[in-house]
């Protein structure tokens, strides 16, 4: 563990909560009301992989990665992704690693989370998408089904011994959470690490705060009031609306505010009951404002409010923590908790 600073890592939930380092201080959430839910829907379709071959390694791979094209195909839109995967000599388990917004940059080099999970025994696969995941106008649900579909292949095509797990930070985080929630993938994923998010939680409530009378959503004492509006050009481009965070009293469409609603994580008809995934949020504090706080915490609650879920919530802010905005690994004691987290909570559970 890295000395000099000190963590303000919190578990905060209900009992099902129970991921705290030995350092960290253990302190009691407000209670958080689970969102009221129709029974899951059944998941959505997967896409096909309809090409995979070896790739160049790109900017950020890992000096000791390989790298592989998939081309995968959901209905009307495709994408590519390159896989760079980092191979131990005896692999215990597989990681994922997927990064923010578009995807199309590696995660994990920056910070580094592929050093010390290699020498913790993990082959890591990392994902880079060509283009976008989130297609323009599909809508974040629909589009997840690329991330999905490259789950599930790495799950049946790379995966070896041990656990099988991921880890995203922003919209990686939310490739994760509609993967779970939407596309049925609680059948393959032992440990899910979800960072800074997903902002896309509940977009009806990020795109229209002032409309918004339902209860706050709680996280830890260090972020007490976790809502921000979400970025409209980020959102109206995904969703193909232009209401999003817009600033005129009521100028927010209800066409948009419906769309908005359905394509979400926290959705009528999605599944947040994951027996066999244990998960866990991270979240900055600290000049957090673009909305990721908010959604993840919605999110969080749905997973925390069912109590057979094995999940945890750890925050850093203040003056004792050099994280800034959704960076919440660029605090060393974060990164080495998350590392610990990872490594103790990767294990087959299928």
């Amino acid at each position: 563990m890295r000395t000099g600073l000190v963590v303000l890592l919190v578990a905060c939930s209900s009992s099902n909560d129970h991921a705290v380092t030995p350092d960290a201080a253990a302190v009691d959430a407000p209670a958080v009301d689970a969102p009221a839910m129709d029974a899951p829907a059944a998941a959505l379709e997967l896409g096909t992989v309809t090409a995979h071959v070896p790739a160049a390694c790109s900017n950020g791979a890992g000096s000791s990665a390989t790298c592989q094209l998939l081309s995968i195909s959901c209905g009307a839109y495709s994408d590519q992704v390159e896989l760079a995967v980092s191979r131990p000599a005896l692999p215990i388990g597989t990681v994922t690693l997927h990064g923010g917004g578009a995807g199309t940059g590696y995660w994990g080099a920056q910070p580094d989370l592929i050093t010390p999970l290699l020498a913790a025994g993990f082959q890591i696969v990392q994902l880079k998408w060509v283009h976008d995941w989130q297609v323009p106008g599909a809508g974040a649900r629909h589009a997840a089904c690329l991330p999905a579909t490259a789950y599930q292949w790495i799950h049946d095509n790379l995966r070896g011994a041990g656990g099988f797990c991921g880890a995203g930070t922003s919209g990686g985080g939310a490739t994760l959470g509609y993967s779970l929630s939407a596309y049925g993938l609680e059948s393959i994923f032992d440990y899910a690490m979800i960072v800074s998010g997903p902002a896309v939680s509940k977009m009806d409530v990020g795109c229209d705060l002032p409309d918004y009378t339902g209860p706050a959503p709680s996280l830890c004492p260090q972020i007490p009031q976790p809502l921000n509006p979400l970025p409209a050009s980020a959102i109206d481009g995904i969703e193909q609306t232009t209401t999003c965070s817009c600033t005129t009293p009521d100028c927010v469409l209800a066409a948009d505010k419906t769309r908005w609603a359905a394509d979400s994580i926290v959705t009528d008809g999605a599944s947040y009951t994951y027996p066999h995934t244990a998960t866990s949020f991270w979240f900055c504090g600290n000049s957090n404002t673009n909305g990721s706080t908010g959604g993840g915490a919605f999110y969080y609650a749905a997973v925390a409010g069912v109590a057979s879920n094995d999940v945890s919530l750890h925050c850093y802010a203040g003056a004792q923590s050099t994280c800034k905005g959704e960076g919440v690994f660029d605090d060393p004691n974060a990164l080495d908790a998350a590392v610990a987290a990872m490594t103790a909570g990767c294990i087959a559970r299928h």
